[in-house]
């Protein structure tokens, strides 16, 4: 998710990497997530 994105703000950007994926094959990208809980003791 990438806050307040909108196609029409990143349709340039979107494009060139359509036009790499055509040309080079697939897209890997890799993101490491976590999702953390704190509770008050007690």
């Amino acid at each position: 998710m990438v806050p307040g994105f909108t196609v029409e703000q990143y349709l340039d950007q979107l494009r060139e990497l359509d036009r790499q994926i055509r040309r080079d094959g697939p897209f890997v990208a890799y993101s490491s997530r976590f999702l953390i809980e704190a509770r008050k003791a007690g």
